[in-house]
């Protein structure tokens, strides 16, 4: 059985096919679940970077967007549903109206695979939201 990785968002949609969070530690524990290495990673691509980073994750049914500015003050992470009913074309329309270029050519090569069952990554995800203490 594949193992299950609970990703931390802020609030669920009801179909949980868009869903995001912008706590910066929800999106480094994310991060750390998810890539490992990708916290050390993140530190040093920021501490290169002039205005903060951008990247693209696949997670198998979800892709991942992670954008952080350089300070961490502002960070959002969103995560979209690819298995879900919608076409390419309704996806691509939707990155590219947030996002660059170069993301959106790495979301649409990731979501290509992933509907064609050779994504790489073989966890299984599910979107949690944390109970408040």
């Amino acid at each position: 059985m594949a193992e299950k990785l609970s990703i931390l968002v802020g609030e669920l949609n009801e179909f949980r096919v868009f869903d995001y969070t912008t706590d910066f530690d929800k999106i480094k524990y994310n991060l750390k679940l998810m890539e490992g290495n990708f916290n050390q990673n993140l530190d040093i691509g920021l501490n290169f970077s002039e205005m903060g980073i951008a990247e693209v994750i696949d997670l198998g049914k979800y892709i991942a967007i992670v954008e952080i500015n350089k300070d961490k003050k502002l960070a959002v992470m969103w995560f979209f549903d690819v298995l879900f009913n919608f076409k390419r074309d309704v996806y691509s329309k939707r990155i590219k109206s947030q996002f660059n270029k170069i993301i959106t050519e790495k979301f649409i090569d990731y979501y290509n695979l992933i509907q064609l069952g050779l994504s790489p990554f073989k966890k299984s995800v599910e979107l949690s939201v944390p109970m408040e203490s």
